[in-house]
């Protein structure tokens, strides 16, 4: 009876390391799978060439797409292309362009707050980018403007937008989303929130090549830390 049983203690071992050794080699002959990241927004996604950041940042496992919508602040029409896809990206990106405000900040934060809501019930991880601030008019002519709009009661664009991105912020530490701070990235400082100078194209709006530069040290961060927190789809 001692040997019959030692005996099926070793067949069990040897079964049980066996069984191991063969799941592990499954698990290492799957494939990785990549962490699919949408970008929704306007311009800078194309400029940036957001689809080749994971290549040219030298980032692995990652795959990146940029859906453009230049019309206007509203990206329902993108988000209910992506909610509807038969497969799920993990994350999207949220970005608005500065040429959106001043605007409506009521419909902007329900809008923000929809689309939040419409992702998150796909378990699809969402993450705000902040809209990337003008550059500062010092001329004569723009102050008396600037003036005359004050006294209208006309709401100042840099400051609709600093609050904007503010509001994304607080929204996105309160939900616990990440945050993709290009204005932290490109602005003078945290007390001069305008678009640096060194990265203005000369328009006053759009980003120059060294702009695009300072993106991709930010962009390489970010993907460093993301972490896809929802469910297997």
């Amino acid at each position: 009876m001692y040997l019959k049983n030692k005996f099926n203690l070793c067949l069990f071992i040897v079964v049980s390391l066996f069984m191991v050794s063969e799941v592990g080699a499954v698990e290492e002959n799957m494939p990785n799978k990549e962490i699919n990241v949408v970008l929704v927004g306007a311009s800078i996604g194309n400029a940036w060439k957001f689809n080749e950041l994971a290549e040219r940042v030298g980032a692995d496992g990652f795959q990146l797409e940029f859906i453009p919508l230049y019309d206007s602040f509203d990206k329902s029409l993108a988000i209910d292309d992506i909610v509807s896809r038969s497969e799920l990206p993990d994350v999207v990106i949220i970005k608005e362009c500065s040429v959106y405000f001043p605007g409506d900040m009521a419909d902007y934060k329900n809008k923000i707050t929809q689309w939040t809501q419409q992702l998150a019930e796909k378990n699809i991880d969402v993450v705000f980018a902040t809209s990337v601030p003008v550059s500062e008019r010092t001329g004569v002519t723009s102050k008396v403007k600037g003036l005359i709009k004050g006294i209208m009661g006309k709401p100042d664009k840099m400051k609709q937008l600093a609050a904007y991105n503010d509001w994304l912020r607080e929204v996105a530490e309160q939900r616990g989303l990440a945050v993709l701070d290009l204005e932290a990235t490109l602005r003078v400082s945290d007390e001069n929130r305008y678009m640096n100078p060194k990265y203005d194209r000369g328009d006053h709006v759009h980003l120059n090549a060294d702009a695009y530069q300072a993106l991709d040290k930010l962009g390489k961060e970010f993907l460093s830390k993301i972490k896809v927190t929802h469910s297997e789809k």
